[in-house]
């Protein structure tokens, strides 16, 4: 689940873990789903891992080939 709000997207998922982790990355896999389909992006941002749940506040980024 994700939302786009000023300025950044946010997102929620859900994960087997149960510590407390803080994380800035830059190159994160991720999909994405656009007008031209599905396609493979990296996500910049931070990510936040909190017991069972992984908070996420960032934005994809293309990746030049």
């Amino acid at each position: 689940m994700s939302i786009y709000w000023i300025g950044f997207h946010w997102a929620l998922d859900i994960r087997n873990g149960f510590g407390f982790d803080v994380e800035a990355v830059s190159s994160q896999a991720t999909w994405v789903i656009d007008d031209d389909g599905l396609s493979a992006c990296a996500f910049s941002g931070v990510v936040i891992h909190l017991p069972f749940l992984v908070f996420k506040v960032g934005n994809p980024v293309e990746i030049d080939i």
